[in-house]
Protein backbone atom coordinates (compact mmCIF):
# COMPACT_ATOMS: atom_id res chain seq x y z
CA UNK A 1 0.00 0.00 0.00
CA UNK A 2 3.11 2.42 0.00
CA UNK A 3 3.84 2.75 3.49
CA UNK A 4 6.48 5.68 2.62
CA UNK A 5 3.28 7.77 1.26
CA UNK A 6 1.45 7.54 3.88
CA UNK A 7 1.44 11.21 5.54
CA UNK A 8 -0.09 11.74 1.82
CA UNK A 9 -3.23 9.54 2.50
CA UNK A 10 -6.54 11.62 2.74
CA UNK A 11 -9.07 8.70 2.80
CA UNK A 12 -8.82 4.88 2.94
CA UNK A 13 -11.87 2.57 2.95
CA UNK A 14 -11.62 -1.41 3.68
CA UNK A 15 -14.15 -3.85 2.25
CA UNK A 16 -14.93 -6.78 4.96
CA UNK A 17 -18.19 -8.54 6.37
CA UNK A 18 -15.65 -9.53 9.55
CA UNK A 19 -16.64 -8.23 12.42
CA UNK A 20 -13.06 -8.04 13.79
CA UNK A 21 -11.69 -6.15 11.66
CA UNK A 22 -14.30 -3.43 11.33
CA UNK A 23 -13.79 -3.21 14.93
CA UNK A 24 -9.87 -2.87 14.39
CA UNK A 25 -10.34 -0.23 11.64
CA UNK A 26 -12.80 1.66 14.27
CA UNK A 27 -9.93 1.15 17.18
CA UNK A 28 -6.83 2.45 15.16
CA UNK A 29 -7.83 4.85 12.67
CA UNK A 30 -6.53 7.55 15.03
CA UNK A 31 -3.47 6.67 13.85
CA UNK A 32 -4.02 7.25 10.03
CA UNK A 33 -3.57 10.38 9.24
CA UNK A 34 -6.41 10.78 6.74
CA UNK A 35 -10.45 9.65 7.38
CA UNK A 36 -10.36 5.67 7.48
CA UNK A 37 -14.02 4.08 6.96
CA UNK A 38 -14.87 0.19 7.17
CA UNK A 39 -17.49 -0.91 4.67
CA UNK A 40 -19.39 -3.91 4.34
CA UNK A 41 -19.36 -5.69 1.05
CA UNK A 42 -23.04 -4.93 0.34
CA UNK A 43 -22.07 -1.17 0.22
CA UNK A 44 -18.67 -1.52 -1.73
CA UNK A 45 -20.18 0.83 -4.66
CA UNK A 46 -20.68 3.46 -2.32
CA UNK A 47 -16.49 3.19 -1.72
CA UNK A 48 -15.52 4.63 -4.14
CA UNK A 49 -18.37 7.37 -4.18
CA UNK A 50 -16.49 7.82 -0.24
CA UNK A 51 -13.06 8.21 -1.42
CA UNK A 52 -13.11 10.85 -4.29
CA UNK A 53 -15.81 13.00 -2.18
CA UNK A 54 -13.01 14.41 0.12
Amino acid sequence: MGMEHLSRWERAAVVTDVAWIKHMVGAFRFLMPGQMRAFTTADASKVREWIVAA
